[in-house]
């Protein structure tokens, strides 16, 4: 394995031959539509287990209302913050 600075100036760590870097600042729509559907699933799956507890229906709501904002501030950060980088090299196959 080659060292961080070979990745960061584009060459492979395998073949040391020049790679093509990828970068993406934010993620795809598809991350974000999943952290909706986490989001809604660990809700749905909170409620569930705090009736069947024997709680009352006012907490459960007060406790969404505590727990919505926390995962929409959660989602805004990980859609604003998330930046990944990559490389694909043609001459071996190489990937990251």
């Amino acid at each position: 394995m080659r060292s961080d600075q070979h990745r960061r100036a584009g060459i492979c760590p395998e073949c040391a031959e020049k790679v093509q870097v990828v970068r993406q600042e934010r993620p795809p729509l598809r991350v974000l539509v999943g952290y909706v559907l986490g989001l809604l699933l660990v809700l749905c799956v909170g409620a569930l287990l705090a009736s069947a507890a024997g709680i009352s229906e006012e907490r459960i709501n007060l406790l969404a209302m505590l727990v919505v904002p926390v995962g929409l501030a959660w989602l805004l950060v990980g859609a604003v913050t998330d930046r990944q980088e990559g490389f694909f090299c043609r001459g071996c196959g190489y990937s990251e």
